[in-house]
Formats: C-alpha cells, sequence, structure tokens
C-alpha cells in the first residue's frame, strides 16, 4: 500500500470513530420511531378489531307496552343499525307495526357494532327512542311508553246529566301535520274510553241526535286523563191547557227541526217532557181530539212553555167497578149496567175474573146495577174525580159449577153412577157414561157418592165457588187370584217332602252280623 493509500485509510478510519457517537444517537433515535409507529399501528388496528368484531346477524323482538302494562298494537317501530362507518341502515321500510300483543318481529338484522336504534311511534307522534344492546342472537328487548294511557271523555248535558249514545270524536295534528281523529260512542254511564293515546292536545267533538253539541279542546296528561263535556242539550216541557187553564191528558205533542227529525208524545196531567234535546230552533205542534195549536221555541236553554187550546174540555174520569160476594169472593162475568141522570145508559158490559170493570165518564151522577144470576144489586154514585165503586152481592145467591170426574186405572171410566146428597137426601142421581158429570149448586156441603160396577167412594165438599171433584178407583183384585197359586205351592211342597222322605227310606244300608 503507498504513503497517500495509507493516509486516506488513515483519516477515513479517525473520521470514522470521531462520527461513531453521533451515528449511534441517530440509529437510536431511528429505533424509537419506529416503536412508536408500530405501536400506533397496532392501536389502530385494535381499535378497528373492536369496533367491528361484533358485527353479526340478529333477530330483534321487540315488545312494546302503554303506561298500564296493557300491549299497544299498531304502533310503528323503527330498527335502524350500523353497517359500517357512518353506514347506518333500516332493518325495513316502511318499519314494521306490532300485533294485537304488541310485538313485531325483524329477522337477520345485521349490526357492525352489536347495537340498534329503536324509534317506536304511533298516529303521527313519537312515543320513545333509544340504542339498544343486542346481547344475544335473538334479543327481546321491552319497550313501554310512559307518555300513553287511557283518555276518557263524560258528555253531559246543561244540568250536568250524562248523555248515553252520544258520539264523541277526538281529532289531533302530528308533528309532521297530518291531521288524524278516532270517534266512540258513549255508554250507559255516559263515558267515551278512547285507549293507549298519547299524552297530547286534542279537540273533542260531541254530537247528539244529528247535530254538533260540544267542541273544545283537551291537553292529555298523565294529571288530566278525563274530560268533561257540557254540551248544548236542554230539556224542554210542553204544557197543553185548554181555554179554562185546565191541564190537559192524553194531547199529543210533536216537537219537530230541520232535517225531518221529530219526536211525538202524550200529555200526562197536561205536561209532556222532552229530555235531552240539542239547542236548535224547533216547531212544536199541540193536538187534542180536532183542536190545535202551534208554536216556534228556540232551545238556548232548559225551557217550559205552555200552549192553551181554544176550547173547554169537558173531563172524564176513571171509575173502577168492583163486585164482590159477600166473603169478599169476586163475582166474574155479573152484568153491569150504567145510567146517567136522564136515565140514558151510558155504559153496558162485564165484569171480569177478578170481579172488576173499568170504564171512564163525565162528572155527574150515574146509577150502577149489577146481575149475577137472580141476585141483583143497584147503587147511585156522583163521579167528581177518579173513585172506585164496590158493590156487594149475597153469598145466598150464588150458584157455583161444580164437576165430578171418575177415574179408574189412571183413565175417565164408563159406566159410573154418581150421586148427590145434602142433608142425608137425594138431589142427584144420573149415570155418568163417559165418567164425568157437572152439577150446578149453591153454596152449601153436600155428598158425593161415585158407584162403578160393585165399588163406591163418599166425600163430602163445602161448595162457595166454581170446582172439580176428582175420584178415583183402584183395581179390583179376585181373591181367588192370589189364593188359588198359593194353595198350589203349599200342595208341591207337601209332594216333595214326601218323595224325599221315601227315597230316604229307600237308601237305608243293610247291617251284617258276622259269625
Amino acid at each position: 500500500m503507498t504513503v497517500a493509500a495509507t493516509r486516506k485509510s488513515t483519516i477515513i478510519t479517525t473520521c470514522f470513530w470521531n462520527l461513531a457517537p453521533q451515528l449511534y444517537g441517530w440509529v437510536c433515535k431511528m429505533k424509537k420511531l419506529q416503536i412508536v409507529a408500530a405501536t400506533i399501528l397496532l392501536l389502530i388496528s385494535a381499535l378497528s378489531t373492536s369496533a367491528y368484531s361484533q358485527g353479526a346477524y340478529y333477530t330483534i323482538i321487540v315488545i312494546v307496552k302503554d303506561s298500564e302494562g296493557s300491549p299497544v298494537n299498531e304502533a310503528s317501530v323503527r330498527v335502524t343499525a350500523k353497517y359500517g362507518p357512518e353506514d347506518y341502515r333500516d332493518a325495513a321500510f316502511p318499519p314494521y307495526r306490532t300485533n294485537a300483543s304488541g310485538i313485531v318481529v325483524y329477522e337477520n338484522v345485521y349490526s357492525a357494532d352489536g347495537f340498534a336504534n329503536i324509534v317506536v311511534s304511533k298516529s303521527g307522534i313519537e312515543l320513545e327512542s333509544g340504542r339498544y344492546q343486542l346481547t344475544q342472537p335473538k334479543t327481546y328487548i321491552t319497550i313501554v311508553c310512559q307518555n300513553m294511557a287511557t283518555l276518557t271523555v263524560y258528555a253531559k248535558d246543561s244540568g250536568n246529566q250524562l248523555l248515553k249514545n252520544a258520539m264523541v270524536k277526538l281529532s289531533w295534528q302530528s308533528l309532521d301535520g297530518v291531521q288524524w281523529d278516532i270517534s266512540k260512542t258513549t255508554d250507559e254511564q255516559g263515558k267515551a274510553v278512547f285507549r293507549q293515546m298519547i299524552y297530547w292536545t286534542y279537540q273533542v267533538q260531541v254530537s247528539w241526535q244529528g247535530l254538533t253539541v260540544h267542541q273544545g279542546s283537551f291537553n292529555f296528561s298523565s294529571s288530566a286523563r278525563s274530560y268533561d263535556a257540557l254540551s248544548k242539550v236542554h230539556n224542554l216541557t210542553i204544557n197543553v191547557f185548554d181555554a179554562a187553564d185546565k191541564p190537559l191528558t192524553n194531547a199529543k205533542v210533536t216537537v219537530s227541526r230541520g232535517g225531518g227529525w221529530q219526536n211525538i208524545r202524550y200529555t200526562s196531567g197536561g205536561s209532556a217532557i222532552f229530555s235531552q234535546l240539542p239547542e236548535a230552533v224547533y216547531t212544536v205542534h199541540a193536538q187534542y181530539e180536532i183542536y190545535t195549536s202551534t208554536t216556534t221555541v228556540n232551545l238556548s236553554s232548559t225551557k217550559t212553555v205552555t200552549i192553551k187550546l181554544d176550547f173547554i174540555a169537558i173531563s172524564t174520569c176513571k171509575v173502577v167497578l168492583k163486585v164482590a160476594w159477600s166473603d169478599d169472593k169476586p163475582v166474574a162475568n155479573a152484568e153491569v149496567k150504567v145510567t146517567n141522570i136522564e136515565g140514558s145508559m151510558v155504559f153496558a158490559g162485564f165484569t171480569n175474573t177478578t170481579g172488576h170493570c173499568t170504564l171512564q165518564l163525565l162528572e155527574g151522577t150515574y146509577t150502577f146495577t149489577v146481575s149475577k144470576g137472580s141476585a141483583s144489586q143497584t147503587r147511585t154514585l156522583t163521579v167528581t174525580s177518579q173513585t172506585t165503586l164496590t158493590i156487594t152481592i149475597d153469598t145466598s145467591h150464588r150458584v157455583s159449577t161444580v164437576k165430578v170426574e171418575v177415574y179408574k186405572d189412571g183413565a175417565l171410566a164408563n159406566g159410573a153412577i154418581i150421586e148427590i146428597r145434602q142433608n142425608g137426601q137425594p138431589l142427584y142421581v144420573v149415570s155418568a157414561p163417559n165418567g164425568e158429570c157437572t152439577f150446578t149448586l149453591p153454596d152449601g156441603i153436600y155428598t158425593i157418592i161415585a158407584k162403578l160396577q160393585d165399588q163406591k167412594q163418599e166425600e163430602t165438599i163445602t161448595v162457595n165457588q166454581d170446582m172439580t171433584i176428582p175420584i178415583t178407583f183402584g183395581t179390583t183384585i179376585n181373591p181367588m187370584l192370589i189364593y188359588t197359586p198359593l194353595a198350589l205351592a203349599v200342595f208341591a211342597a207337601i209332594i216333595i217332602a214326601v218323595i224325599k222322605l221315601k227315597h230316604k227310606a229307600q237308601r237305608k244300608p243293610t247291617r251284617i252280623i258276622l259269625q
């Protein structure tokens, strides 16, 4: 090696050793940077792995209930899940709705992070929303809508009386501007029950007999769940009098309004009450016999209107006639005749089975004649108001129908002889070929004798009203029919005994003596 080459090598070696510490520092720094970079890459990889390591398909079963624990039907349940970075997708669109059990099922829902966003709404109003973790391949999620409960509307008239069968309509506007409404009819307690309504502001409308009688607004909340709809419904009383201000009973009153609606009632004591009419203008027409009058009523509150007819009524009075025997038993089918003070007959008829007869008479004096058989009674009565008249007939005039029926073996017997006696003396002796016979007897005590073949029966009765007397005969049994089989049986038993004794004697063993 030349001197120049040696010097060059020496210079290079010296420079290397001088720069060696600095080079070592640079190398160390480069290693630290590599370690940091590697660590960052590992962290990014770990985070990425953590974010998407739960990506899977799920079955999501959502159960929706209201604040009272009842299932919510027809609720819209929207489910969205993450598919990737900034990529969220609906599990189905439009969203599924809950069934009658408040359940909706989403199958094969992919979620990259194991969570699902769920929004529950109904009638255009959001009920609940949230982010729910999917812990199992089949995950059950129960959502309770705390802002949903039962809304009750009470429909009442101006007198605070409940309206039955009124139509109640609720209407509202959702946040997207869509109009909604629902209607129900009030029950026997005058209430309309709307279940699972959302806490919201509702417009309330009540219709009654085809007219709108209430409109109002109701802010439904947990502290205000019922609404009293005080309606424009009033009572209308129509009084119908004659020209002398005397109330007319049974006058026909017709109340009508536009649209062909009308209602008809008849006065009692001069008044007809039309309850719970909607506020409107009504035409009132009153009629009594040939007399009529019409007026118009603006029913803005409960009112009483009097209508006078241009005539003076001659009133009639209800008279109840009671005809009885002296022992207070009713006299049925008694003939009744009534004449006025001039002697003209104004009524003719008969009492009913209870001994009563009802008639309408003008005020005045009348003669009542009642006849039954040979008996007749007369009474005079001045009629000024409703009254009851009792006429009594002595029982000595009473004649009753007595029917005798003769039975054998459960059927009417042919060829029976029936005899009627009183105080031991025969009154009637008749043949009853068909087993029955009818007698007409005054009040008293009688003996009935019935004969059938060689049998006879007697019965004592007290006659004071119509009656039927049954007499029953049993089947006649010939004694020979009883004793002959018995004698034969005894004779047979004796013969059998003798035969047995004879056989026993023949079988007696022979004794042998051995010598």
